[in-house]
Formats: structure tokens, C-alpha cells, sequence
């Protein structure tokens, strides 16, 4: 146990997939976890309370692999293919043939994305997977990106996700056209079935290549409104699987993830360098962020990622204290006011700020009160571009040229959010609460 608590220790903090070995080296249980390090650790409590499956499966653990991933949809892919794969007992204790979860495609004249608890010759299944959830789950992330119906085929009205995009075109509305027009709109919805097998399968680059053909295509034509359709799905797309791998990368080479951080950090530094002196990769970045309604219960954010990775030790909070008015720049210019006076506090190497123009304009003069002369750059709101000042101007940054740093950049941004937010969340439940304190 000593040795397995060693190996706890070093394991990261990342997204991924771990998996349990027992004394002949053979997988016994597959996971998946947003916090490797902490979900592993659960198993190895002193007063771990649980069922007597578990029990049995920690006494038998006699090793521990584990593969971080990109992204939480990659992890539901290749935690399904993986249970497929090696079978483990722990994984299948329990488990009668209705137990396991299949996203079936059916047989129909327009097939449906539908579960299924039974693997049905007459149709095509992917899976199994652990749970519902998972698979529901996995099922939203598709159709995010590709739509398809659900509904059964019996019913003549469009369905509900038809009038929100996401079925498109429905075959209750393909049915109720004829000829060439009817044709044209079944050959789509066959090509959206075709493109979800491929997202199934882990073939992603061909979906990829599918959606910039489409918005292409489109866009020679003229049709803008329909480019920026597929323009969107692929900008989801990208998001959801940052830089995606082949699912069998991940399992033969398990510093993957760290290669493509490296990567990411290389690229950025590559399309800055002509804007300032930098005279190593940027590694450390400190994002800025604000959250507040109304400038009520007004917050900031300070968030750190050294190579590519989110280091949440470095992570500050700041409660706004000198207005509480709707205005952001002061806002913005305080909790960086507040930063740069901890000399004590070492310097990233990038600033990054939630903001363009203004907020930079806003910002700058605190730094040169300072003399600090880190480079300080803003990422615009609902828009890829990077915002640097430069020779006296501003000049934009179409990061879309740039994709390696983009996907560092969002998931930067996304994190900033998601940090700010929750404390702003907590301080209007004190405020709403206060009798629960």
C-alpha cells in the first residue's frame, strides 16, 4: 500500500481516464474523473464507507495507470471504448446484458440517435457505456455540433428540437415536401448521420473536414447565412475537443497532453514575438476577469496556467471595494492595482485580460506608474482576436490563424470565467442568506 500511496501522490490534477490493475498486471476497473488525483484518492480513505464491490475492488489494486485528456468528451469516448476493449470485472460486476447502455442508430428510412439497453443486430451501436448519464451526455455534445431527430417516426409534427436547431431538418418536415425538394432535404439529413458515425467512431478530423467543406462551399456561393451555420459547428466542434488525438494516442503515449500544452505555449510565443522583446516561451499567464450584475456583489478574478495547465494554488479572488457602480474598467484597473502591489508575488509572463480597447487604455497606466514592463494583452469578448497594444495603436490578433494558441487562450479565458463567476455566485448567496452564515 505504501507503494500505491506514492503513486497516488504524483498523480495529477487534470481531466482523465485512470485504471486499476491487480497483481498480474491485468485491468480490473476503468474511470473516468474530472480531477485524477482526487478521484483516485477516494478509494484510499482510511474510513473508506462503501459497498462490498468496491471494498473487494481496492484490495485487489495492485497498480495504477492513468491517461489525462484534452477534453471531457474524448474522456467519455475512449472510457466506453476502453470498457469495450478489456473487459474489466469490476466494471461488469453486476452487470447483466440490459444493464449496458448503447447509443443506437436505428434501421429507420431516417435513422434516430436513440439509447438502447439491448445491442440490436438490425442496428448500429456504439458502446457500451457505464451509465445513462455518460451516454446522455455524449449524446448532447453531438448534437451541439451535428443535429438529428429523435422522435418517433410515427408522429407527423416537427419535433421540439427542430425549432431550436439542434434537429435540422426533421424528418416529420422532410415527409411533408415531395420531389427534388424532399430529396435534397433527405441528403442532408443522411449526411448528418453519416458525420455522427464518424464522431462515434473517434474519426474527428473527418467531421472536421466535413463542416469546412460545407462553410466553403457555401461561402463561394454567396450564402453567408449558411456558412455561418456550419462556421459555428465547427467553432464548437474545435472547442469541445481543443487539440483532439486518435483515442489510441492517448494510450500509447501517456505525456501526450504535456506535448501538446508544450506546443500550445510554443505557438503562442511564436505569434507575439513580434510585438514584444520576448526573450523566452511564454510559459506563465495570468488571466483577469469581472463578475458582477449591476455592479452589485462585484468580483474578480485571478487565475494562473503555467505550461498549458491550470495551476489553481496561484489562484486569487477579489472582492471589489472601491465602487458599486456598473463599471467594469475600474473595476478591472482595482484588482490589477491590488495584484501589482504584491512585489512579492513573482511576475507571469503574460498578462492576459478579459477585455479589448478600452480596457487595456483603462489598464496600461498602472503598469507604467509601476514600471513594470510585462507584456499585457486583452482578448475580445464573443470574438477570437487578441488586442495588443503596439507601436501606440492596438492592433487585433485573428487568433484563427493562429489555432494552437487559440485553444490555450479560450481555455484560459473559459477557466477565468468559470472562477469569477462561482465567487460572485457565493457572495449573492451571503447576501440573499445571511441568516444561514
Amino acid at each position: 500500500m505504501t507503494i500505491l500511496n506514492n503513486e497516488i501522490h504524483s498523480i495529477s490534477v487534470e481531466p482523465g481516464i485512470y485504471q486499476f490493475l491487480d497483481k498480474n498486471n491485468k485491468i480490473i476497473y476503468v474511470g473516468k474523473a474530472k480531477n485524477l488525483n482526487k478521484r483516485v484518492s477516494s478509494y484510499f480513505q482510511k474510513n473508506l464507507k462503501s459497498d462490498v464491490k468496491t471494498l473487494k475492488l481496492v484490495s485487489e489494486i495492485n497498480n495504477i495507470k492513468t491517461i489525462k485528456m484534452m477534453s471531457e468528451f474524448e474522456a467519455l469516448i475512449i472510457e466506453a471504448k476502453l470498457i469495450n476493449r478489456y473487459q474489466p470485472k469490476y466494471n461488469l460486476i453486476g452487470k447483466d446484458d440490459r444493464s449496458f447502455i448503447y447509443i443506437s442508430i436505428t434501421n429507420d428510412k431516417f435513422p434516430r440517435i436513440i439509447l438502447s439497453r439491448l445491442k440490436a443486430k438490425s442496428e448500429i451501436c456504439y458502446g457500451p457505456f457505464p451509465s445513462v448519464k455518460i451516454a446522455l451526455n455524449i449524446i448532447k455534445y453531438i448534437r451541439e455540433i451535428i443535429p438529428f431527430c429523435s422522435q418517433n417516426p410515427k408522429i407527423k409534427k416537427v419535433c421540439f428540437y427542430s425549432h431550436i436547431g439542434l434537429c435540422n431538418p426533421c424528418p416529420a418536415d422532410i415527409k411533408k415536401n415531395n420531389g427534388i425538394k424532399a430529396e435534397k432535404l433527405a441528403h442532408i439529413y443522411d449526411k448528418n448521420i453519416k458525420q455522427i458515425k464518424n464522431l462515434l467512431s473517434g474519426k474527428i478530423f473527418k467531421v472536421k473536414k466535413y463542416l469546412s467543406d460545407k462553410m466553403t462551399d457555401y461561402a463561394k456561393n454567396n450564402m453567408y447565412e449558411d456558412a455561418s451555420i456550419y462556421r459555428d459547428r465547427l467553432r464548437k466542434l474545435d472547442f469541445l475537443i481543443n487539440n483532439y488525438q486518435p483515442v489510441d494516442s492517448y494510450i500509447h503515449d501517456p505525456y501526450l497532453t504535456e506535448k501538446i500544452y508544450r506546443k500550445e505555449s510554443i505557438n503562442l510565443t511564436l505569434s507575439l514575438k513580434k510585438y514584444f522583446n520576448l526573450k523566452n516561451n511564454i510559459q506563465k499567464i495570468e488571466c483577469y476577469d469581472i463578475s458582477n450584475i449591476n455592479g452589485k456583489e462585484a468580483t474578480g478574478s485571478s487565475i494562473t496556467f503555467i505550461n498549458g495547465k491550470p495551476v489553481k494554488k496561484y489562484y486569487r479572488r477579489y472582492r471589489i471595494k472601491s465602487i458599486s457602480t456598473q463599471n467594469d474598467f475600474a473595476m478591472l484597473k482595482e484588482i490589477i492595482r491590488r495584484r501589482l502591489l504584491h512585489s512579492d508575488w513573482p511576475l507571469p509572463d503574460l498578462f492576459l485580460i478579459d477585455g479589448g480597447k478600452p480596457q487595456l487604455i483603462a489598464l496600461r497606466k498602472n503598469f507604467e506608474y509601476l514600471r513594470i514592463s510585462v507584456p499585457v494583452v486583452g482578448i475580445e469578448k464573443k470574438k477570437d482576436e487578441l488586442v495588443i497594444p503596439y507601436d501606440n495603436k492596438y492592433i487585433k490578433l485573428n487568433l484563427e490563424n493562429y489555432r494552437d494558441s487559440l485553444h490555450l487562450i479560450i481555455r484560459i479565458r473559459n477557466e477565468a470565467h468559470r472562477f469569477a463567476h462561482k465567487y460572485h455566485t457565493q457572495l449573492r448567496l451571503r447576501a440573499m442568506l445571511p441568516d444561514l452564515e
